[in-house]
């Protein structure tokens, strides 16, 4: 479910949007309680190097390959694993720019936004930052001259504002196991992100 908004759009109209996506999140949302230490150990090793061969992912996690196999099939079945593939370096494949554009959609156009996002390759990912109301998207470009043609196909949607990462300090480094702090004052239990 999309959050695609126009101008005629009310406050009411987009806070029941809203509502919507969260109702839809949260029955998606499943508990990592049901997850023990295996799992996550699988999880964790799996994000690192998603072609290990079952007896090598066996030995780290301490599992005979028959029961990584039918873990490995839960995990999956129940849309924790969702995919694998290969990290590839960008600047090595001829994208050694990488921005980070800012889109302020302003409603739907005669080509809708789904479908630039979809045909333009270069477009690695798209975010929807919800109480801002607008998209965030990762693009990956040849040359300065290339991204200025993505960003144009995009400023056909609204507003563009646009940003080079000169640096990535800290790439993407997948999901580790959360481990529940003491509870709050008030009996709330929150959680925090173990680091790897």
């Amino acid at each position: 479910m999309t959050l695609a908004t126009s101008p005629e759009d009310s406050p009411g109209v987009l806070f029941a949007r809203y509502l919507r996506c969260m109702a839809v999140n949260a029955a998606n949302r499943q508990d990592p309680a049901d997850l023990d230490a295996t799992d996550w150990a699988i999880l964790v090793e799996l994000q690192r190097d998603g072609r290990l061969p079952l007896p090598e992912l066996g030995r780290l996690v301490g599992c005979e390959p028959p029961e990584i196999t039918e873990r490995m099939r839960r995990l999956a079945a129940t849309g924790r694993i969702t995919g694998y593939r290969a990290q590839v370096n960008a600047t090595r494949l001829g994208f050694p720019i990488l921005a980070i554009v800012r889109l302020q959609h302003e409603g739907a156009g005669p080509v809708s936004l789904d479908r630039v996002l979809a045909a333009r390759h270069e477009i690695q990912e798209c975010l929807w930052i919800a109480a801002e109301r607008y998209h965030l998207l990762r693009i990956v470009a040849s040359s300065t001259y290339h991204l200025d043609e993505v960003v144009n196909a995009l400023a056909r949607f609204g507003r563009t504002t646009t940003s080079l990462v000169s640096a990535v300090p800290l790439p993407y480094r997948g999901i580790d196991r959360p481990s529940a702090t003491p509870p709050r004052p008030g009996g709330r239990e929150t959680l925090m992100w173990a680091s790897s």
